[in-house]
């Protein structure tokens, strides 16, 4: 994929979480803290704890599961021809659950917001794990030829018990149809200590 593809794909993105903040009744998930991952069981449990907490199962294989909370559901967005279906975004608020030899190991959070709200979701991330967000960003931006900012970042930080790894893409809009939207998109991959032998941020910085 080339880099101009996947600015527009990002833009294309965010103009959709628009349609979704004006069009639709917005839920706030629930808190996803260690503790609501059951590490080291297996997928039907794992999958069964989340469900009860209001998680839809999307898609599932022997090492995956994909959940979505329902924070924003439209139907003029699930029928719109916005995108083909390699592309098709979705929900806004995601969980992967990423399993080795039948236990949990590994899990990526995918949200997208508001700017304040993805730093209010950021801080309760934090401290639920535990840890302070590294200093050391790595960072670059791209501008599209409409004149929007996209800013890309990922920052790896560690505790005694987790390592997180956060990539987060933010738009600064100059159009006024996209100011206001779901501008912001953060992944969180969480990789506790005890299930990923030899795992830590330098590990991490040097893949």
């Amino acid at each position: 994929m080339n880099h101009p593809r996947i600015v527009r794909l990002i833009t294309a993105l965010f103009f959709t979480g628009i349609m979704i903040l004006q069009c639709s009744d917005k839920k706030q998930g629930p808190a996803v803290g260690p503790s609501d991952f059951p590490w080291g069981t297996g997928q039907d449990q794992t999958i069964s704890k989340l469900s009860a907490q209001g998680w839809v199962l999307e898609d599932q294989s022997a090492e995956k599961a994909e959940l979505s909370f329902p924070v924003a559901e439209d139907a003029k967005i699930k029928d719109s021809k916005l995108f083909s279906e390699a592309e098709e975004p979705s929900e806004p608020f995601t969980v992967e659950l990423f399993f080795k030899d039948g236990k949990l190991t590994i899990v990526t959070i995918k949200r997208r917001d508001t700017t304040d709200k993805i730093d209010d979701f950021l801080k309760s991330i934090y401290a639920d794990y535990d840890i302070e967000p590294s200093s050391d960003t790595v960072a670059r931006k791209d501008t599209t030829d409409t004149g929007n900012v996209i800013t890309s970042s990922q920052q790896i930080s560690e505790s005694p018990e987790y390592v997180l790894k956060l990539n987060r893409t933010s738009i600064e809009p100059s159009e006024e149809k996209m100011k206001g939207g779901l501008n912001d998109q953060v992944e969180i991959q969480v990789f506790p200590k005890s299930y990923n032998e030899g795992i830590s941020a330098e590990a991490l910085k040097q893949n």
